[in-house]
């Protein structure tokens, strides 16, 4: 075995160890992401189920409480057609 195949398989094992902190780093930046994207979708839940009973409870309110939210459910869509 040449010298030079140490040496490249030497930095191989340098750049797998740097890259290796780099992975950690950006595994723990996706759960922080998916655990914030969670947080707001139960916040929008929240939201919801404070709204409507504050708009009176009824299917009406309920269809202006998804649209203060900013989303129309697809029955919705469906019916009007």
């Amino acid at each position: 075995m040449s010298r030079t195949d140490d040496s490249a398989r030497g930095s191989f094992w340098r750049l797998a160890a740097r890259l290796r902190g780099h992975l950690i780093l950006s595994g723990v930046l996706m759960a922080l992401g998916a655990l914030s994207g969670l947080l707001l979708v139960a916040a929008a839940m929240a939201l919801f189920k404070t709204l409507v009973p504050a708009l009176g409870g009824d299917p009406g309110a309920a269809k202006q409480a998804w649209l203060l939210v900013g989303a129309e459910p697809m029955s919705w869509t469906i019916d009007a057609h």
